[in-house]
């Protein structure tokens, strides 16, 4: 559709016609001797204008070869979404931040119960370490499954991405929900206090994340499916795939879910 207050008014209008007309008049009139003095001429609107063409013997000629009348140039329909546009940098990394809380619970509460001797004491009593880990996965499994399921229903049903499938959206946030909870609980061995980790442990999950911008167009897939080892990474290159895709106006299906992009595609 036609916008005449579009930033596309420039091109679609067919000014750039009209702007090489009176440019090339403008120069013609230039490069001849000056005519005589006349009386100065108002010029109040662009018919006035074409007037002033169709009175110069020169400029008629090129007058003529214009159409009688001028219609926008034909365009296919689109819209400019401007939050679609920026989603590819912003979708992966506001989900994140949003993640991160749960992050930080879940690897104090782990590290509280090792710094209290908790632990020790459930396995003095003959509970097994797959057993009190189990525990942990499956209590953030359930919590996670609940909040994917709503926030896949929020981007999809929400408008935010309309043309996506939303069993690919709930499958790409629950998988990175899955896989982030064994990355919490490796973190967490790495802190001796729960007042650390929970400080620590949420920005060493968030800065994994940062390998993504070491990709660029013409990194291989190989290096690409390497940084993917970090759950955060992955999550988010994953997410620039199907944004980039969204901001489009195609969104992905199981049908182009194995379309590359940089070399990679969301089901890798």
């Amino acid at each position: 559709d036609y916008d005449p207050k579009g930033a596309q008014w420039y091109v679609q209008s067919g000014f750039l016609g009209w702007q090489r007309l009176i440019d090339r008049f403008i120069f013609e009139s230039k490069v001849r001797p000056a005519p005589k003095a006349t009386k100065p001429t108002t010029v109040q609107s662009f018919a006035d204008i074409l007037t002033l063409l169709a009175a110069d013997p020169q400029s008629a000629s090129l007058l003529a070869a214009v159409p009688g009348s001028a219609v926008p140039m034909p365009t296919v329909a689109h819209i400019q979404d401007r939050m679609a546009r920026n989603m590819p940098r912003t979708l992966s990394f506001f989900l994140l931040i949003s993640l991160t809380y749960s992050m930080n619970r879940l690897m104090s509460g782990v590290v509280q119960e090792r710094e209290q001797r908790l632990r020790d004491g459930m396995r003095m009593m003959g509970m097994s370490l797959t057993a009190f880990y189990t525990s942990w996965f499956l209590t953030y499994l359930i919590l996670y499954t609940f909040v994917t399921s709503v926030v896949a229903a929020l981007l999809v049903f929400g408008g935010i991405m309309p043309h996506t499938s939303y069993s690919i959206v709930l499958l790409w946030l629950w998988l990175f929900a899955i896989s982030a909870i064994p990355f919490g609980l490796m973190l967490s061995a790495f802190f001796e206090t729960a007042k650390t980790a929970a400080t620590l442990g949420p920005v060493l999950f968030f800065v994994t994340n940062w390998l993504w911008r070491l990709v660029t167009p013409t990194t291989p897939a190989w290096v690409q499916r390497l940084y993917c080892l970090s759950p955060t990474a992955a999550f988010t290159l994953a997410g620039q795939i199907l944004s980039t895709a969204e901001a489009v106006g195609y969104g992905t299906t199981w049908e182009t879910v194995g379309k590359t992009y940089m070399h990679l595609s969301a089901a890798e």
